[in-house]
């Protein structure tokens, strides 16, 4: 008499209504991440400027959003291992009695913190800062040690 095994179809069998749940779900939240517009989960509260960092040969590149921020109302520090941008968006205008439908515009001090990859002498490197138009522009050179830090490996066979 042979036997055969009734759980693997019995366990898939259970199972299904159970994976297609699943599949449900992660299409739900997939979807809808999809279709925010999600901004770091620090700026949930207020503002957070978004940022673009290059690394070139010569030096790192640091592009921030400010939008609606006075130069005046920017800070950035430079320490051994990151670059600090630190400020405030302010509202200017309190407006009383308006019914909002939908406020999405956020107001508040922030901070965004840049590692750096290669330590700085602080009091040797200057870096250089643009503000125009609403857009923060750093640049911080590469230490000179790290751009000729480098040695071709040989491969062996």
């Amino acid at each position: 008499m042979e036997t055969r095994a009734l759980m693997p179809t019995l366990g898939r069998r259970m199972l299904r209504p159970l994976a297609s749940l699943h599949e449900e779900m992660d299409k739900l939240f997939n979807n809808w991440l999809a279709a925010a517009d999600f901004e770091p989960f620090d700026a949930l509260d207020g503002f957070m400027p978004r940022i673009d960092t290059t690394e070139g040969e010569k030096a790192l590149e640091v592009t921030a959003e400010l939008p609606g921020v006075e130069q005046a109302d920017v800070e950035i520090e430079l320490t051994k291992t990151a670059l600090l941008i630190k400020g405030q968006k302010k509202l200017e205008l309190e407006e009383k009695g308006e019914n909002y439908v939908r406020k999405e515009r956020r107001y508040g001090a922030f901070f965004r913190e840049v590692p750096l990859p290669w330590e700085v002498d602080v009091a040797k490197t200057s870096a250089e800062a643009t503000f125009a138009n609403g857009v923060l522009k750093v640049k911080v050179p590469r230490p000179e040690a790290v751009r000729h830090a480098t040695r071709k490996v040989a491969i062996k066979p």
